[in-house]
Order: structure tokens, then C-alpha cells, then sequence
């Protein structure tokens, strides 16, 4: 009854949006939570402040990682271009540190909607941007991190 156990809703995974964490989280009950990690929702056309709203209080875990999203490329080769590994320099999208994808606003409107929807714990980063060193990533996305949280307690 003490364990949460949380997904991350990522396509291609029978939880991916909030309607099918909803789904099962219905048939799975209360320990089934949301590892929120907002570069799913980017890659896929989905607004993470929307999903945060609807599956707030599920949020059990949150992940800093960002997405860069090319849209010369993706008329091309569409949001399910899923060629590994990855090439940045041609694939429609990847991963990128925080930051390198979307504006420090935009990352203190989510660090503000995961705390107003009752999630004080930590933002993992998850490195998985091609482009740089694990070293580099991990730099850049607690940079960016640190940016937002101070924006946001700023503006309380």
C-alpha cells in the first residue's frame, strides 16, 4: 500500500496520454502514478501543462529532459521518425538537454504547474541528448533547471 509504481506515458506504451493512464489507472488503482517526463508529450504535439492539469495529483516522479523538434524535418518524415540511433543532425526530432529544446519560461511555467499540482519532489535529469557529452547535458539541464525553480519562486 507504501509503493507507487510510475510510468512514464510514452507512445507506443498502453499509457501514453492522460485518457489511457486514466484507463488504467482505473483498473490498477492508486499505486499506479505518472513519471512525468515532458519530452514525451513535446516529441508527440502534446502540451505538458495539459497533461500535468489533468493528471496532477498521480504525479509521483518528474524527469528534466527536453525535446528539439525539427519542423522542416518532420514535414518530411513525420513525429514517428524512430530511426536509432538517433542522428541529430536528420532525424525529426530528439532528445536535448533542458533548455536546448524550450525557453527557460517555459520550463518555470512546468516546474510551476508540477508544484500546483501538489509535486514538491526533485526533477531527475535524464540525459539523452546525442549532441553533447553526458557531462555536458547533465550541466546545461541543471543550469536551466536552476534558472526555472528561481523564476518560480521568484514570481510566488
Amino acid at each position: 500500500p507504501e509503493v507507487m509504481i510510475c510510468l512514464e506515458l510514452h507512445a507506443g506504451a498502453s499509457a501514453y496520454n492522460p485518457a489511457s493512464f486514466a484507463r488504467l489507472r482505473e483498473a490498477a488503482g492508486p499505486n499506479v502514478g505518472v513519471n512525468l517526463d515532458p519530452s514525451h508529450f513535446w516529441w508527440q504535439g502534446m502540451d505538458p501543462l495539459a497533461v500535468i492539469d489533468e493528471v496532477g495529483p498521480a504525479i509521483g516522479f518528474a524527469h528534466g529532459k527536453d525535446t528539439l523538434v525539427h519542423p522542416d524535418r518532420v514535414r518530411r518524415n513525420g513525429l514517428l521518425d524512430l530511426a536509432f540511433p538517433v542522428d541529430p543532425d536528420t532525424a525529426s526530432w530528439h532528445f536535448c538537454a533542458v533548455g536546448s529544446g524550450h525557453d527557460d519560461a517555459t520550463w518555470a511555467a512546468l516546474v510551476a504547474a508540477l508544484r500546483s499540482a501538489g509535486y514538491d519532489g526533485v526533477i531527475s535529469i535524464e540525459h539523452e541528448d546525442p549532441r553533447v557529452t553526458p557531462e555536458e547535458g547533465i550541466e546545461t539541464s541543471l543550469a536551466a533547471l536552476r534558472r526555472a525553480c528561481e523564476d518560480v519562486e521568484a514570481a510566488a
